[in-house]
């Protein structure tokens, strides 16, 4: 691609195309395609797209921690962190790959990033404390061995290639006359380590211990087992196999079908959006002498992404990821003296994950001061974003309620 449209367009495409590859766990394809798009986007790095080059890098890493490929999952984490150091999701990956390959120090380290950025979230508690406990178990692991126990694994190995040895000679007998080795009657025809793997003799001939002869009554039991030619029939009525209701008829097996829903799910997403609301309780309004403070979002700027439902092998997938910014507003009074607090909110990746983590979040600077303790614990922390979490999160079961049939 050549303009800046086009190369946004392939971007976009091959992001869809991941996407699918994620929910069908066919994690060397995303691999792929999540590799093309970030080659697309390394050449436009410096025009201000450092954010959308860290989701991509996050989503790669996800697919490379997925193969084991891990060394490639953590520098994908890594330099995706770099670029957008308020990426909680970029962290997360981060200190994953880091646990697989037992750096829990560095994990930790990755883990508390995270929650720093994000003091709520509850599951990166949890996977620090995992983690810790990880670390503790591998500082209490001896690391040495004592040399009396090398020297006496070394000597019993020894004693048993002599044991091994004398067993062996013994089975031989020397003749005085022909100076040559004879074996014993029972395992004459085998040479000395033959006899120790295991060879017998049936019917004059040297085969192996798990050989088993079958008898004619067997035999008889079996039946003739030689193949045989298949004749073509004639007159064969070769009718097409019926197209079953939701493939495409090049699909009758049904192994792959998928229907785009972008527009619908775009426009009952930003519906839902919209109607989301935040009341703060009693006590924070007491503060401003108001009886009902009330946040909510007039409007959605940016609702950016894709949604489809792929039939794989009968069953459904649902697949989707959009990224979103948001306005909201908070009143101080409800009288019409224009202390309003204004700002907004972006969730760059709503994919399947569940994980709905926020980049930027920023405040008008007309918003009055003396709120601003308000708006971090009701608006940027609590409040209106469980608000929104719960919104988005009664938009995917409306999502595959829609789409069940």
């Amino acid at each position: 691609p050549d303009t800046e449209e086009s190369k946004m367009a392939l971007v976009e495409e091959l992001k869809r195309r991941a996407r699918g590859s994620i929910g069908a766990r066919n994690y060397p394809e995303a691999e792929v395609l999540y590799s093309k798009a970030i080659d697309t986007c390394n050449n436009e790095e410096e025009r201000n797209n450092s954010k959308d080059l860290a989701v991509l890098l996050t989503n790669r890493s996800l697919a490379r921690y997925s193969l084991h490929k891990l060394e490639g999952s953590v520098q994908d984490a890594q330099r995706a962190t770099k670029l957008d150091p308020t990426y909680v999701k970029a962290y997360w990956r981060l200190g994953q790959g880091l646990v697989a390959q037992e750096h829990y120090t560095e994990a930790l380290a990755a883990y508390q990033t995270a929650a720093n950025l994000e003091p709520q979230n509850k599951a990166l508690r949890k996977e620090i404390e995992l983690t810790e406990l990880k670390r503790l178990k591998q500082e209490q692991q001896p690391t040495t061995t004592t040399t009396n126990g090398s020297e006496s694994s070394a000597r019993s190995k020894e004693n048993n290639k002599a044991t091994s040895a004398t067993k062996q000679s013994s089975t031989i007998k020397e003749s005085r006359h022909t100076g040559t080795a004879e074996m014993d009657n029972d395992v004459v025809q085998f040479t000395a380590s033959e006899a120790v793997r295991g060879y017998k003799i049936v019917d004059g001939k040297k085969t192996s211990y798990f050989h088993r002869e079958i008898s004619e009554e067997e035999k008889r039991l079996i039946g003739d087992i030689a193949p045989k030619k298949i004749e073509q029939e004639e007159n064969v009525n070769v009718s097409s196999a019926p197209v079953v209701e939701g493939t495409s008829a090049w699909n009758t097996a049904g192994t792959w079908e998928e229907k785009d829903v972008t527009q619908w799910a775009t426009d009952t997403l930003r519906a839902a959006l919209l109607a989301t609301t935040y009341t703060l309780p009693a006590a924070a309004t007491a503060v401003h002498n108001q009886t009902t403070l009330r946040a909510s979002i007039p409007k959605v700027p940016k609702l950016s992404g894709h949604a489809s439902v792929a039939t794989v092998r009968g069953k459904r997938r649902y697949i989707y990821e959009f990224a979103i910014t948001l306005d909201w507003e908070l009143p101080l009074s409800n009288d019409n003296n224009n202390k309003v607090c204004r700002g907004s909110l972006t969730f760059p990746d709503v994919d399947c994950t569940g994980e709905y983590e926020i980049s930027d979040y920023s405040v008008h600077p007309d918003s009055p001061p003396e709120a601003r303790h308000l708006l971090e614990q009701y608006i940027q922390n609590n409040g209106l974003r469980n608000e929104i979490t719960n919104t988005l999160k009664n938009w995917v079961k409306l999502f595959e309620a829609t789409y069940s049939i």
